[in-house]
């Protein structure tokens, strides 16, 4: 007789398979997702503490274990972080104009679309015109004035997809035009300013080996004349000239601030390189004619008063002026430039 093995529920459990304890399926390791509802920005403007408020400020995650470790990101930060809840982007005019895109600058597009944002930069967050903007982007009558202000929408809308601004918070339009929302800390120009007034600060107390630092950070940011690849306009014109004055004022205020601690060979070359690009500047030569002295080298120095001089009188018809003649007088009788000209 053939024995069938049962399969069905019994009661003593007799023919059932053995049991075999619940499994759980393997967990791959822990994975947090972040989503940008969980950094709360409060009116103030400043993000709280969580994850997405620390990436945001220049933070980077990294992953230890099951653990995020948060650590200074040192690389600039990126386009879309928030300033007062609004979207910020990183701008450079100290040299050729850009926009931060993710970790790479990028030019802001076509000359017309350059103009149009240099314009909003130099306004500093005030409202644009679109008639003034007109009177930027073109010269008068060369288009007729319907086809400009459309134009001027057009590039409006180009600079917005240069800058990502899809809810159009950054480039804001404002009766009777256009204004730039951006925290001034993310324009080079705004930075350079804020360091040359900290070096003129520290210069004016008697700090001068801080000041020299500082004012030295301030002009590394430069990387070529302001604005540099954008069309000439009289917004851009007056900007342009405005910042490379103040670049001028604080290389040399650095070289003055070298001078005092006796720093006068340390930054030859330096003011050397400066006065040949700014001639007709005659402080430039006087503080090259005290270097020399300073340094123990008069007859040079008596040949830059004579370089001078020629320079002046090819260029302007002019002798040198007094503080200049003066100087040359004063190495002719004693041989030293005086305490204190500097």
């Amino acid at each position: 007789m053939s024995c069938r093995r049962r399969t069905g529920p019994c009661a003593d459990g007799v023919g059932m398979p053995p049991e075999r304890p619940p499994t759980t399926p393997a967990r791959s390791p822990e994975r947090r997702h972040v989503s940008s509802t969980s950094c709360h920005i409060p009116q103030g403007g400043r993000p709280d503490s969580g994850p997405v408020a620390r990436m945001e400020a220049g933070w980077r995650g990294v992953r230890v274990g099951r653990v995020t470790r948060f650590l200074w990101n040192a690389r600039p930060s990126a386009p879309h972080a928030r300033y007062g809840g609004r979207r910020m982007c990183d701008f450079r005019v100290l040299g050729a104009l850009e926009i931060l895109d993710g970790f790479t600058w990028k030019s802001a597009g076509g000359p017309k679309v350059r103009i149009l944002l240099a314009v909003l930069l130099a306004a500093a967050g005030r409202t644009i015109s679109i008639d003034r903007l007109v009177e930027e982007l073109w010269t008068p009558g060369s288009h007729p004035h319907r086809d400009q202000r459309n134009l001027v929408q057009q590039y409006v809308m180009r600079l917005r997809r240069q800058l990502g601004d899809r809810d159009r918070t950054v480039l804001v339009t404002k009766a009777p035009g256009y204004r730039l929302v951006f925290d001034p800390a993310r324009l080079d120009a705004c930075r350079f300013e804020a360091l040359h007034a900290e070096g003129q600060g520290l210069f004016a107390a008697g700090a001068y080996e801080k000041a020299f630092t500082v004012l030295g950070s301030a002009l590394e940011l430069w990387r070529g004349p302001a604005m540099e690849d954008v069309p000439v306009s009289p917004t851009v014109r007056t900007e342009a000239e405005r910042l490379e004055e103040a670049r001028l004022a604080a290389a040399e205020l650095r070289i003055d601030a070298s001078h005092r601690v006796g720093g006068h060979i340390a930054t030859l070359a330096e003011l050397r390189a400066l006065r040949d690009g700014n001639p007709l500047r005659e402080g430039l030569w006087e503080k090259e004619m005290t270097a020399l002295v300073e340094s123990g080298r008069r007859a040079e120095a008596l040949d830059v008063y004579q370089r001078a001089r020629r320079v002046f009188q090819d260029e302007l018809g002019l002798e040198p002026g007094t503080a200049l003649r003066d100087l040359q007088q004063l190495i002719l009788t004693d041989g030293s430039a005086g305490g204190g000209r500097l």
